[in-house]
């Protein structure tokens, strides 16, 4: 299996920590890359690595937040979710209300709820809901699982001509007697 790319904003450590360690539990032995959104560390990771890193990722996390998409260098994470939606590698996780920007509207997300902690000082947010998270979890593994069929599919060898041909005629036979059937051809 491949690595996966976790984007998110410093804000949002604490949950960032709960996936990671919940993609331990599942199993997955894989390297889990981060990319944190702070304003004190914009120079330390360039650009182009993190489009680099996320674009060789089986798949990426992005964790959309209010934090996030108030940080400088949200376009830059925005940039990195579309390239990995295009290659149908991204899972999106939503820990507020927070909608989604454009250009990633239209994908479906993973809502974060917290669960609400009581202590005598404050009441906060610690966590997010451990069934979230590892309905999360399941959707990376899904994104995983589909990567490593493409790629065994990439790499079975290419069907002859003849094979070809006798795979779209069977397709074709196939399709014609099925409407003959149903009375479309008489």
């Amino acid at each position: 299996m491949g690595s996966i790319y976790l984007m998110f904003a410093a804000f949002d450590h604490d949950l960032a920590d709960q996936i990671k360690e919940e993609l331990r539990k599942s199993g997955l032995q894989i390297a889990i890359d981060t990319f944190v959104l702070d304003e004190r560390a914009i120079g330390d990771v360039p650009d182009e690595r993190v489009l680099t890193d996320a674009g060789s990722s089986e798949c990426v996390i992005l964790i959309w937040s209010q934090a996030m998409q108030q940080a400088t260098r949200a376009p830059l994470a925005i940039h990195a979710a579309i390239q990995a939606w295009a290659r149908d590698a991204i899972v999106i996780g939503r820990p507020d209300r927070t909608e989604l920007p454009s250009g990633l509207r239209d994908l479906a997300s993973q809502p974060l709820k917290a669960k609400m902690v009581f202590e005598s000082i404050r009441m906060g947010a610690d966590r997010a809901d451990d069934g979230e998270v590892q309905f999360l979890v399941a959707l990376v593994h899904s994104r995983l699982n589909e990567a490593e069929a493409r790629r065994v599919q990439m790499s079975a060898p290419p069907l002859s001509e003849l094979e070809l041909k006798l795979k779209v005629y069977k397709r074709v036979n196939g399709s014609i007697r099925k409407q003959a059937s149903a009375g479309r051809y008489y």
